[in-house]
């Protein structure tokens, strides 16, 4: 009968793993899959980059198109980039075809000839692959057109985010005591910013420049 029990456990056990090891597989297929789509019909992500943060009616924008693997970053060797531009509606105003090599290339709208009227436009930009997605991976860019014709244009440029660093020398601040404390300014992205400033209490008395 031990006999009988070790020959139906060694049977079971021998028969359960070639299973697991199907079911496993099975489980594993729909990623493989996945994967080989992914690496066969690799997504495309495309960015401008502007040379000002918005333009008059008479300006011409000047951009450099990037273009890239979505999946790993890496630029694209050679590639048509299709970069319009459109009013708030929708309505396609001008459009461009960028050639670009080694994930790059570069462009322009020249707004005298357009006749704009003063307003918020969008930038769009995509290539004939990304036509078989969604259209919400084209690159999208809001940019201000102003009428500097008129007596007053007043355009309200995005505030830069910055950033404030305090250092205590010592590493800590010893309260009644003199204190040497470096202060560094940086914009978002890191640059060094020169600029003056003043050390109040909680009731707005000046303590020190």
């Amino acid at each position: 009968m031990i006999h009988f029990n070790k020959f139906f456990i060694i049977t079971s056990l021998l028969t359960f793993f070639p299973m697991l090891s199907m079911a496993q597989d099975k489980a594993a297929e729909p990623v493989r899959k996945l994967e080989q789509f992914v690496s066969s019909h690799p997504q495309e992500k495309v960015f401008l980059h502007f040379d000002k943060p918005f333009y008059a009616i008479s300006d011409d924008i000047w951009f450099k198109v990037y273009l890239v693997n979505a999946n790993n970053h890496l630029p694209r060797k050679d590639a048509l980039v299709y970069v319009q531009l459109l009013e708030e509606d929708g309505n396609v105003v001008a459009s461009r075809k960028v050639q670009v090599l080694d994930g790059g290339g570069f462009g322009d709208f020249e707004l005298a000839a357009l006749d704009l009227k003063e307003g918020t436009y969008v930038v769009r930009a995509y290539t004939s692959y990304m036509r078989n997605f969604d259209k919400s991976f084209f690159f999208h860019q809001q940019l201000k057109i102003v009428d500097h014709t008129r007596e007053e244009v007043i355009v309200e440029a995005p505030s830069p985010t910055i950033a404030a660093q305090f250092f205590p020398e010592g590493g800590e601040l010893v309260a009644g005591q003199v204190n040497h404390v470096g202060v560094k300014i940086t914009t978002a992205d890191g640059a060094g910013l020169n600029i003056a400033g003043t050390i109040v209490d909680e009731e707005g008395n000046e303590l020190g420049r």
